[in-house]
């Protein structure tokens, strides 16, 4: 699979050459495998609620056992921190583009 570009808008101008790629993933496919992240996440943790904390967690981990889910915690944590972005802007204004952007990185190394 080829790497994807996921950057905030803060972090480029629109029309880049990294927006015209023909591998960046569909919001609907997006959403779908967020869903599926989402129950792969509340089989493993017993529970109807996940955080954003522990999605982030258990994709940085990159565990053996995750490597067949890999694409849908990735997109299960970019849905979930853009979902949070106003409030870790809260705290730092830059926060939110600079965990997006760790999130994108880290996935595009491990294509």
């Amino acid at each position: 699979m080829e790497p994807i570009n996921a950057i905030s808008n803060n972090s480029h101008e629109s029309g880049c050459s990294c927006c015209q790629s023909s591998n960046m993933l569909e919001p609907g496919a997006i959403h779908q495998l967020a869903c599926s992240g989402f129950e792969y996440m509340q089989g493993l943790t017993d529970s109807q609620t996940v955080n954003t904390g522990n999605v982030i967690h258990r994709f940085i981990s990159n565990l053996p056992e995750d490597k067949h889910k890999e694409t849908e915690l990735f997109c299960l944590a970019i849905t979930m921190v853009n979902l949070s972005k106003d409030k870790l802007n809260e705290i730092d204004a830059e926060n939110y583009d600079k965990i997006l952007n760790g999130l994108v990185k880290t996935y595009n190394e491990r294509l």
